[in-house]
């Protein structure tokens, strides 16, 4: 550690330290400190006369140090303190009436640091003003939602390499201005955990240099908080970090994980030692609530204060929240409220996602909620609310409950639950026209001045067709269908299996849910036998499904309509990416599912059938 340069530093900031104010800032006895401020008075970095000063010597010694700029992680989606973070970005959260990145960006500004770039994703568009009032650059960072902050370094590149600059997280929060003008070594904030910690801890040696990087510990130091990079450290990590970001499987890395792996080869960094109630990362709401009392009852977030209504309680009620895994077209947090007596009850918000308004009919599907209610209620979980403008529904969280799979058993208890729904004959007024669904997600991708991005859309759009006039001429049964019949929505309880997420249920051929289930899960045409023998196990109940109609010629049905489901939900996924939600792959196995039914249906000669 060069403490001849922080002793400059420091009188340089403040000139009425003492010697006993050094000792314990930097952790070194007073004899040391003596020493150090003989020296540099000696070599004319230092004068003293009531005071120590420090002399122009001085002054442009620290100028190499300069710091050039500060770089701000805001990309990420913030799961942690979800619901806020549904409707504000994490850094964009008020602490004691102040936006943590607007704190952040004041502090640097008061050590003149004026070149500071945003590394921004989700709800990039929150970020815009920051510009206005802060003169600030934004960079944009497209694959936020498919990896961790390894890419926000990665498109921040050229804004840190060679340079003597902070990398910060936009959701700290810092009590005091750990910032300076200058700084001389690479460091990493770290304060003392008490106990078990899940945090990184950091291993040093004699001079607090960091030599190792261990994830979790127990009373020790761990990375917390900002970080500073001097010039010959950043062109270092830089290479790294392009290299590491090439290599397939580092999606999930945290640029921390490059730096734990690559900390021999790259120039020493040390541990800067805090006291805790410096640096802040809010966790949880919990934590957020314990410092901040406002978010106790006036949070700011839309559900919040929905699920406080809904229940007739203070926001501080809600409590032991968690993000459920962000699905494809909504986004879900498990909570509890804790009711007067200790007690406490478990429920899940939905919330939709963007752009599903022009997807999805909530009105049609409060209406499938409100029918299975009176004609089946133990088809369904169990809806505390629903909204059928906005989507939101609050329903009741089972204990010890999980999710179907694929395997032979879960299965056979799929093609049950949904065959005993079909049965049911239930009739509503809508259903799931699969040639206007198709021109209806196409026009929303046109309309936008977008193109269909597969070369050959309108080849197989008419083949699609020609499969949906065969399938007409079959005179299929109709009755009310799940049609979004995922192993992700089908719920093992103990109360029995429950549909959930009728989003897209509508009047249909009660063969396409055994269909979409298929194809959601990826299985291929061998597995039709499979799921349709399951779906027949039960000789003495009725089949609708299978009335007049021969085992051959569903399955051929069958696999007509994984066809057709692959291709709505690739042009579906199209037009999901058009609203900046990238779904990798999920468009191109979609597609291709339409190509091989086609190939299949023409082998075994459907179209004559």
């Amino acid at each position: 550690m060069n403490y001849k340069f922080l002793i400059i530093r420091s009188i340089y900031e403040d000139e009425i330290l003492s010697q006993r104010d050094l000792s314990r800032k930097y952790d070194c006895s007073l004899g040391k400190v003596n020493l150090l401020l003989q020296e540099l008075l000696l070599d004319g970095y230092l004068e003293k006369k009531e005071r120590y000063k420090v002399t122009e010597k001085g002054k442009s010694y620290l100028k190499k140090y300069k710091v050039d700029k500060a770089i701000i992680l805001a990309a990420g989606i913030g799961s942690r303190l979800v619901p806020l973070t549904y409707d504000t970005p994490k850094g964009l959260l008020k602490v004691h009436g102040e936006r943590m990145i607007e704190r952040q960006i004041k502090q640097l500004h008061k050590r003149h640091i004026k070149d500071i770039t945003i590394v921004v994703g989700y709800l990039k568009e929150k970020f815009d003003y920051l510009i206005d009032e802060y003169d600030v650059k934004i960079v944009y960072n497209p694959e936020y939602n498919i990896k961790n902050n390894i890419s926000s370094m990665f498109y921040a590149n050229d804004f840190y390499v060679d340079s003597n600059v902070y990398i910060l997280a936009s959701d700290n929060y810092m009590s005091e201005n750990i910032f300076h003008e200058y700084e001389c070594e690479p460091w990493y904030a770290s304060v003392y955990m008490e106990g078990k910690t899940k945090e990184w801890q950091l291993i040093t040696n004699s001079k607090k240099e960091i030599t190792e990087v261990i994830i979790g510990g127990e009373n020790c130091n761990v990375m917390y908080g900002p970080t500073f990079f001097n010039k010959d450290f950043s062109i270092q990590f830089s290479a790294y970090v392009k290299k590491y970001y090439n290599i397939p499987g580092t999606e999930n890395f945290f640029w921390e994980d490059i730096f734990m792996r690559c900390i021999k080869y790259l120039p020493p960094m040390y541990a800067y030692i805090m006291p805790k109630d410096i640096v802040y990362e809010f966790e949880s709401l919990e934590e957020l609530r314990q410092f901040d009392k406002s978010y106790e009852n006036e949070s700011g977030s839309m559900s919040m204060n929905l699920v406080a209504k809904t229940f007739g309680v203070k926001e501080k009620s809600i409590i032991d929240i968690e993000c459920i895994k962000k699905g494809m077209t909504n986004r879900s947090w498990r909570f509890s409220i804790k009711k007067k007596n200790g007690e406490t009850n478990r429920f899940i918000c939905r919330v939709p996602g963007d752009g599903t308004q022009k997807l999805i009919n909530r009105h049609q599907e409060k209406i499938i909620y409100d029918t299975l209610s009176i004609v089946n209620k133990k088809l369904i979980e169990d809806v505390k609310y629903f909204d059928e403008e906005s989507g939101v529904k609050i329903s009741t969280c089972y204990e010890n409950a999980r999710t179907a799979t694929t395997s032979n058993e879960d299965m056979r208890n799929v093609m049950r639950i949904l065959r005993k729904l079909h049965n049911q004959e239930i009739k509503v007024d809508f259903d799931f026209d699969i040639e206007k669904t198709i021109e209806y997600y196409e026009n929303l991708i046109t309309s936008e001045g977008k193109e269909i991005l597969f070369y050959d859309y309108l080849d197989i759009k008419r083949e699609a067709f020609e499969v949906l006039r065969k399938i007409k001429s079959f005179d299929r049964p109709i009755t009310l269908c799940h049609i979004d019949s995922n192993v992700d929505n089908i719920l093992f309880t103990n109360e029995g299996i429950k549909l959930i997420d009728w989003e897209y249920a509508s009047m249909q051929d009660p063969l396409i849910d055994i269909a979409m289930c298929a194809i959601y899960s990826f299985l291929n045409f061998d597995d039709v036998d499979r799921l349709l023998d399951f779906y027949n196990e039960d000789a003495f109940s009725p089949n609708i499904a299978m009335e007049n109609i021969s085992y051959e010629k569903a399955k051929m049905l069958i696999i007509a309509y994984m066809g057709l489901g692959g291709f709505v939900w690739s042009i579906w996924a199209l037009y999901k990416n058009i609203q900046g939600q990238d779904f990798g792959e999920y468009s191109l196995k979609n597609y291709r599912y339409f190509k091989n039914s086609y190939k299949y249906l023409r082998e075994k000669k459907f179209f004559r059938m």
